[in-house]
């Protein structure tokens, strides 16, 4: 059984029992209220922040982070502040869930919440920690965490976990689900594939269960999921993906859609809502030239129809400051300890 670290400020040390252990400990007292304006609205950040790895040699880490090699205390902090600067501007005083990929464990958050982001007064921070794992997903939240589970992928290759994170706010019950999909790195995008579907049928048959058995819980898929929105018809619709259209093969995984009428979790195949075909900018990542949907919110029934939770903007958050002259992602250089990430923030907004 794996340890992880709910830590929550403004109340007492306590054990939540769900799949994990989960630690509380207390921080500081802070008011643990959404920002002042905004209490009929939630926000959700989800953000690759590409590789946050703390300045203790571990043995995991990448060697550009190895403090044996030259990683340093200053790059370390740089780094922190730099993501936080992010966090604390999208939106202004920060997002009310912010769902992180590429953290290398919970000292990464622990540092970047109490050092730098303490004014946005995140109360709760989720990791799980995962043995010979580089890097790892986590939440900061405003809003209580009431349950933690993980995932698990079982592929032919060291999988990352799902995290599953149960928040409440104002009587009702948000379930994020963070992820980190297997990237095209190491084959290409169709010796890859296989092992997103691998991802996507877990992450489905865990939302179908959910479905069924609470249906009046608003359901969000955050996270970077290493395929574009539209990867079936990116790749010639020669083969399966992890997210495919309505009406493709049902050896991928999840069906996607822009309509919300045809969003569906009764059925053989979960259908859910993606709503990239709203974003004002083509995408959070840009390869080869090209820019890509890779990272996600993904929506069940109950927030497109809502009872009492409803889905109400998304959009890629481009600062001046996370782009490049030429409108790339101004990515991380360890060396220089200059830039943010590879990947754009994506902000999804929710209403009551």
């Amino acid at each position: 059984m794996d340890r992880l670290l709910l830590r929550r400020t403004g109340g007492s040390a306590a054990f939540l029992r769900c799949l994990l252990t989960i630690t509380s400990v207390v921080l500081a007292a802070c008011d643990c209220t959404l920002v002042p304006g905004r209490h009929d609205e939630l926000t959700v950040l989800s953000y690759n922040v590409e590789n946050l790895f703390d300045d203790v040699y571990d043995g995991t880490e990448y060697q550009e982070y190895d403090p044996r090699y030259g990683w340093s205390n200053r790059g370390y902090h740089a780094k922190l502040k730099n993501v936080a600067r992010v966090i604390a501007d999208s939106p202004s005083g920060g997002a009310d869930i912010v769902a992180l990929q590429e953290i290398e464990n919970r000292k990464t958050l622990e540092d970047l919440v109490e050092g730098y982001l303490r004014f946005e007064k995140y109360r709760d921070i989720v990791v799980v920690p995962t043995a010979n794992a580089a890097v790892n997903v986590g939440i900061l939240s405003r809003l209580p965490v009431t349950g933690v589970r993980t995932h698990t992928v079982h592929a032919d290759y060291p999988a990352r976990y799902i995290l599953e994170v149960r928040v409440r706010w104002g009587g009702h019950d948000i379930v994020v689900f963070v992820n980190h999909w297997k990237s095209k790195y190491g084959g290409g995008a169709y010796a890859t594939e296989p092992l997103r579907i691998a991802h996507a049928r877990v992450l489905e048959e865990r939302i179908a269960r959910l479905a069924r058995r609470e249906s009046r819980t608003a359901i969000v898929v955050a996270g970077d999921l290493n395929l574009s929105v539209d990867e079936f018809d990116r790749r010639g619709q020669a083969y399966p993906t992890a997210l495919v259209p309505v009406g493709g093969p049902l050896a991928g995984g999840i069906f996607v859609t822009h309509d919300t009428g045809e969003v569906s979790v009764g059925g053989d195949r979960a259908i859910l809502f993606s709503p990239w075909h709203l974003a004002e900018h083509p995408g959070s990542y840009k390869f080869d030239g090209v820019w890509k949907t890779i990272d996600h919110f993904l929506l069940c029934p109950v927030v497109i129809d809502p009872i009492g939770v409803q889905f109400a903007g998304f959009e890629v958050v481009v600062h001046d400051y996370l782009v490049t002259q030429t409108g790339r992602p101004y990515r991380w250089n360890p060396r220089s300890m200059t830039g943010y990430s590879d990947h754009l923030p994506i902000l999804l907004r929710l209403r009551r």
